[in-house]
């Protein structure tokens, strides 16, 4: 296997914030990879009916979190097909550009691997990349629940890591700028000057 290693992690970050980016550079640094790529979705399937900032808000916010860190970089894949953002779609064209020779390491909180079995063809999915799935210290979760998952899987596509213990989330974001309050350290000063200047969440 050759030394093209890539990470990637999609999802609507609406908006980004230093959870996403923490985590990124862990990973980056715990896998040896070369690039990390965000995904941002462009119709997400499970909030098809739940209200989502424009996709273009969402992607700037992206664009000045990434600015200073030569290993991220922004795949806009989901927003060129217009349509529902189906990961697996994403990972398949990401291959017939890659090739095999790359090796594809797909972030996923340990929610969202609970959730793939809601996902479309999440055995394709694994077939496509390895599934790394960042472990909170204190688990909440049972090792069943994982095992019930990793079983719908292809063998060995699953690896578990640490991850970093940001507790920040889009939601509680959003929430504070709705209710007047700081958002300073949550995200990047880029990104909190973008959510005021834009008037984003208000």
């Amino acid at each position: 296997m050759s030394n093209k290693k890539y990470g990637l992690i999609g999802g609507t970050f609406d908006p980004v914030h230093i959870g996403h980016l923490l985590n990124a550079q862990y990973v980056i640094e715990f896998l040896d990879l070369r690039r990390f790529y965000y995904v941002p979705a462009f119709i997400p399937p499970h909030k098809q009916n739940i209200f989502i900032t424009p996709y273009h808000h969402r992607l700037k916010m992206l664009e000045l979190a990434c600015m200073n860190n030569e290993k991220f970089a922004i795949l806009n894949l989901e927003m060129e097909r217009g349509m529902v953002s189906y990961t697996v779609e994403t990972l398949k064209e990401l291959r017939k550009l890659w090739g095999e020779k790359v090796e594809i390491f797909y972030l996923l909180g340990i929610d969202s691997f609970l959730e793939l079995p809601t996902w479309k063809n999440p055995r394709e999915i694994s077939s496509l990349a390895r599934l790394v799935v960042l472990r909170r210290n204190q688990k909440q979760y049972s090792l069943e629940e994982f095992k019930k998952v990793s079983d719908l899987l292809v063998p060995s596509s699953v690896m578990e890591i640490p991850s970093r213990v940001i507790d920040v989330t889009a939601s509680e974001i959003r929430k504070r700028v709705k209710d007047g309050l700081s958002i300073k350290y949550m995200v990047t000063k880029e990104v909190e000057d973008y959510i005021y200047t834009n008037k984003l969440y208000i």
